[in-house]
């Protein structure tokens, strides 16, 4: 039997149920308060004119319906019925394996090529886990003053060279870090590791069973693959990329809002279930 209140948001997948708005918009908001101080003179003159029309009235009466009967948006429910289904069914399968296989698999490469480009002496891979209320995470590693998470990009394509904004998963989860572990700070490194030589090898599987490619242009596309995703070449400002940021308490309370949010919807399904 599912405990709506068993379901916690894991760090990772803060983002799911952060996206879109609880309640009215900011744009939302000032498009109601305009049409509340049009209604407050709903007759200009004596005889009457309205000042709304019968579409703003519906409008109005459209705002005042999700300002008062808030609503969890698409994205978090889906994620909350996605989480229903593996309570029941178990964990599904991954599609984005060789991007995950890979990411796990040079995590320690990563934490070291971090401790040597930045100074940290050594960096070891955190496996303390930590369960709040809320919020449940691991982060890669923990400091005195910070929080720390590397990022194995699959290929260059995929490295943030130029952005200027961390990728708002990683952001959200990082707030959870900080929050879980207390930490002021919560920095992330995009790393620009070699490929492990497995996955390299199914690549190319892949490739040739698409391509039909023969015995010599199989071992020119298998070298090409190779150069391609292996990195030592480079310097090491092109293979590692930074972002930081400061805790800010008021977003753990946006969160700890919308996890409430999801476990009432969580019981409202499994209602649903039981009938």
């Amino acid at each position: 039997m599912i405990n709506p209140q068993d379901f916690k948001i894991r760090c990772s997948s803060i983002h799911r149920i952060m996206g879109g708005n609880v309640g009215l918009s900011e744009s939302q908001e000032a498009e109601h308060i305009k049409l509340i101080e049009r209604h407050k003179s709903s007759f200009k003159a004596v005889g009457g004119v309205k000042a709304l029309t019968d579409r703003m009235l519906n409008r109005l009466q459209e705002l005042d319906n999700v300002k008062q009967n808030p609503q969890l948006p698409q994205g978090a429910k889906t994620y909350c019925e996605e989480w229903i289904k593996k309570e029941l069914y178990g964990e599904g399968i991954r599609g984005d394996f060789k991007y995950t296989s890979k990411g796990l698999e040079m995590e320690a490469e990563a934490l070291a090529f971090v401790a040597k480009s930045y100074g940290y002496g050594m960096l070891l891979k955190n496996d303390m886990r930590l369960d709040g209320e809320f919020i449940t995470g691991e982060s890669d590693n923990i400091q005195p003053t910070h929080t720390l998470d590397v990022k194995c990009s699959w290929m260059p394509n995929s490295f943030p060279l130029f952005d200027t904004e961390l990728d708002k998963a990683y952001y959200w989860q990082g707030v959870g870090y900080m929050h879980l572990y207390r930490r002021p700070k919560h920095k992330v490194f995009y790393c620009l590791m070699n490929t492990p030589a497995h996955l390299i090898e199914n690549e190319y599987k892949s490739l040739t069973y698409k391509g039909g490619h023969n015995e010599e242009e199989g071992e020119e596309l298998f070298n090409e693959l190779t150069k391609k995703m292996t990195f030592d070449s480079l310097p090491n400002d092109l293979r590692i990329k930074k972002f930081e940021f400061d805790f800010n308490p008021s977003e753990i309370d946006e969160i700890i809002k919308r996890v409430k949010m999801c476990r009432t919807y969580i019981e409202k399904l499994c209602k649903q279930l039981t009938k």
